[in-house]
């Protein structure tokens, strides 16, 4: 991470960045984000739930019943994804803190992308609370601060190329319109 400092004008995407971090974190403690038929969870709900139980083993054993093997161990599985979630919200809002001091937070942002397609992934794979909500939102956040800031980022270089080309064009235009220009009749040095 370089040290430089940026003011917003040289970087607009800082206040979007720091805005969906703030918005992912108020996803993760407040919507739910793992359901299990009619229940759903936030993730500070879940983690609480498994700390009164006494452990992730007690609470699997009590939400999917002794019987459901498969059932426990892919409880137990989202259990340790949800800690992916709580990395990647821990990353985004030291990020926050990072360019709202005016530093650039490059390798914090690819750390947040790497630790939201992880966990994308990891849901894929250990799929046994279905989505909810919050899950959705949450990664429709990453996504759009990764593609939103990105644009964001390169809107003032997009606008200076655009801006060089189009006085190039002018000129060159300008060049073939005086070159191909033809008064309506030949000088008498032509005729000789």
């Amino acid at each position: 991470m370089s040290n430089k400092k940026e003011s917003v004008q040289q970087n607009p995407s800082r206040y979007f960045r720091v805005m969906t971090s703030v918005l992912f974190l108020a996803d993760v403690v407040f919507a739910p984000w793992l359901r299990d038929g009619s229940r759903s969870f936030s993730v500070r709900v879940f983690i609480q739930g498994v700390k009164a139980a006494g452990g992730i083993e007690k609470f699997a054993l009590t939400e999917a019943g002794k019987g459901s093997t498969v059932g426990i161990a892919n409880l137990t599985m989202s259990y340790w994804c949800i800690y992916l979630i709580i990395a990647l919200g821990a990353v985004l809002l030291l990020r926050a803190v990072w360019l709202l001091a005016g530093r650039k937070g490059r390798v914090l942002s690819g750390a947040a992308y790497a630790l939201g397609l992880l966990y994308l992934c990891a849901f894929m794979v250990f799929n046994y609370y279905g989505y909810s909500g919050g899950m959705i939102v949450g990664m429709l956040l990453v996504f759009l601060d990764a593609m939103v800031g990105k644009y964001l980022d390169e809107r003032q270089a997009l606008r200076e190329t655009e801006a060089a080309l189009r006085v190039k064009e002018q000129a060159e235009k300008e060049e073939k319109k005086r070159r191909e220009a033809f008064p309506g009749r030949y000088g008498s040095e032509f005729y000789r």
